[in-house]
């Protein structure tokens, strides 16, 4: 199973090759981006495929400004993300959903209680295990390379992206984390809203008028179970005994 195209046939509204439909209008491509996204894009793709997906890196910072209190951790993690989601094939717009969930702040030193770190909330046992330049969680760019190459896995070794969803989450039974089940539904939820933002900058609208919420639809907690209704034993009618 492919990541990019399993989230593409799950959500049409979601592009399934990274960048294939990203391309800039005029007034966006007269806003060149700052050396070091390109710089960070030609060093981990080439330049070639930097200037492609320069476009794209664009928009998935401005999409992350909106939830960062910080630009230039926006624009880095943009830059980490289409670089990192090209590699393995997994959509930008589903690494930026997933992102959010788990670090809405978008805050590179953000730490859980139980250790989880950076904007991926990368558990520590994981640090310098997936060929990232860096094992510092807290490192834009190392935190990214380690989250994605994390998902890029599971999504290979479970039978759909839901499941590998729920597994980077750490959700297998829900008794740590209620409600728990409900994360891909949230990550696809968020996917679909940044997917729905980068729509709206190419052809040209101000993104600063859709909400920061999407509407998701997570359900009931858990559907009930079922009961098989006990059948009665048939009730043998007594016959008055003639005297």
């Amino acid at each position: 199973m492919v990541a990019g195209f399993v989230w593409a046939a799950q959500q049409p509204a979601v592009f399934g090759k990274p960048g294939a439909r990203l391309q800039l209008s005029g007034a966006l491509i007269s806003t060149p981006a700052p050396p070091a996204h390109f710089a960070y894009l030609a060093k981990a793709l080439g330049e070639e495929e930097a200037r492609r997906l320069e476009p794209l890196t664009l928009r998935v910072a401005e999409v992350l400004k909106r939830y960062a209190r910080d630009d230039a951790v926006a624009d880095r993690a943009a830059a980490a993300v289409v670089a990192e989601g090209e590699k393995h094939n997994l959509d930008a717009s589903l690494l930026v959903g997933l992102m959010i969930i788990e670090n809405a702040k978008i805050d590179p030193v953000a730490r859980s209680n139980v250790g989880a770190t950076g904007l991926m909330q990368v558990m520590p046992f994981h640090s310098g295990k997936w060929g990232c330049e860096s094992t510092n969680l807290a490192n834009i760019e190392s935190n990214i390379c380690h989250g994605v190459n994390i998902l890029a896995d599971l999504v290979k070794r479970s039978p759909n992206l839901d499941r590998a969803l729920l597994r980077y989450n750490g959700c297998v039974r829900g008794t740590n984390t209620p409600n728990c089940h409900t994360y891909p539904r949230k990550v696809r939820g968020y996917a679909s809203h940044a997917a729905t933002m980068m729509t709206a900058m190419e052809e040209g609208r101000d993104i600063r008028s859709i909400s920061l919420i999407p509407k998701l639809n997570l359900g009931t907690a858990r559907a009930a179970k079922k009961k098989t209704p006990v059948k009665k034993a048939p009730t043998r009618k007594r016959v008055a005994s003639r005297g």
